[in-house]
């Protein structure tokens, strides 16, 4: 079997979680004798418009499309691996050459753009693809003056979804979603043929969390009030009240410190692991819903207990008062709580780590994910 992996995630200036998780697939298929070849179409002169209006405000691009027949037709796979790609071009190459296509689904990109995302000024999440995410999308780039475009851009945007959902729904033979929460979600908005697998990491790579007398609080991810960094830095400072000798860090941002927390910026995997291990407690306060969670799991392989808002799949991976504590969305109290018990108790977060890394090896071995994955790409191809 010949497989095609395509899409964004896979250029070099790409950075996350799905990423990783892709190229983690790809190598491990391939170790399984399975061919597989790349290749990423990045629409550099749409980009800006793109992130300064919205996510997907079309839903075929002319030059991703004739890159990928061109690549398509060189190269002859069985069945192509479509990762995230903003618009449904691949699935109109694909179904233009007769190509068996699956697409995996870690982030919201074959819905709404502003699905992902809660409503500022609110505390509901967005229900999905409706008239009103045009307002709100023109809002979140800094539109104010031309909101009053919104119910039609929220028009177009819609339209646009309902193409992309029959484009989708009529030829993909599956979309693999990283989590039940993601599968719901899709199903929800009207997507079929959509199956969980979840991803995972390789447990092996992560030691158990070595010993230290000062604690450190630890989260990763982009410092923004979607990821709940503002919540890390008020539960930072309330902890360090009863703990001074407590440091907080976080990756993912700029080396700098904020408010006594000290950024680490972007450093290497490596250097990440050996941060996970020597973390007391890793945070996890995101307010957004997250289709998964990745950092989640890589710190609990590593033995260390987590704290995480109740929100999204976080469920599916944190299960309260057993390997972690999952917290009300928002609570500041709670998650002061919650951190503050773990560091009184180090025999529980002893525990904690332990069924952790349990967790881990028993339900997201990113080598048990890989296989799924081939069956699925078995069965379309």
């Amino acid at each position: 079997m010949k497989v095609a992996f395509v899409g964004r995630v896979l250029g070099r200036d790409y950075w996350g979680g799905e990423r990783r998780i892709a190229l983690q697939i790809y190598r491990l298929l391939e170790d399984m004798d399975v061919e597989c070849v790349a290749f990423y179409s990045y629409r550099r002169s749409h980009e800006r418009l793109q992130q300064m209006v919205a996510h997907l405000a079309w839903d075929l691009e002319p030059l991703a499309i004739r890159n990928y027949l061109s690549f398509l037709r060189k190269t002859k796979p069985d069945v192509v691996l479509g990762w995230y790609d903003r618009d449904t071009s691949l699935v109109y190459a694909c179904k233009r050459l007769r190509i068996p296509l699956v697409l995996a689904a870690h982030v919201y990109w074959l819905q709404c753009p502003i699905r992902s995302l809660t409503f500022h000024g609110t505390e509901r999440f967005c229900s999905g693809p409706q008239l009103y995410c045009g307002t709100d999308v023109l809002r979140r780039r800094g539109l104010h003056s031309v909101s009053f475009f919104g119910p039609a851009f929220g028009r177009l945007l819609l339209e646009s979804f309902k193409r992309k959902l029959t484009r989708v729904n009529a030829y993909v033979s599956s979309i693999i979603a990283c989590s039940d929460f993601m599968k719901g979600a899709l199903e929800r908005d009207g997507f079929k043929n959509v199956r969980t697998i979840h991803n995972g990491v390789d447990p092996h790579l992560y030691d158990a969390r070595v010993e230290h007398h000062d604690p450190l609080l630890l989260f990763s991810g982009q410092p923004t009030a979607l990821k709940g960094f503002p919540d890390f830095l008020k539960m930072s400072s309330a902890v360090k009240e009863e703990f001074p000798q407590c440091r907080s860090v976080f990756t993912g941002g700029k080396r700098e410190t904020i408010r006594g927390v000290e950024g680490l910026g972007f450093i290497s995997n490596s250097e990440m692991r050996n941060v996970y291990s020597r973390s007391s407690v890793f945070i996890f306060p995101s307010v957004w819903q997250e289709p998964f969670g990745l950092v989640l799991i890589e710190a609990m392989a590593s033995g260390t207990p987590v704290v995480a808002y109740n929100t999204g799949a976080v469920p599916e991976i944190v299960v309260d008062g057993e390997n972690g504590f999952l917290v009300e969305r928002g609570n500041i109290e709670q998650l002061n709580m919650r951190v503050l018990q773990l560091l009184r108790n180090p025999s529980l977060a002893e525990e904690f780590g332990k069924k952790a890394r349990g967790t881990v090896k028993e339900k997201f071995d990113i080598r048990d994910t890989a296989r799924r994955y081939a069956d699925v790409l078995l069965d379309a191809s």
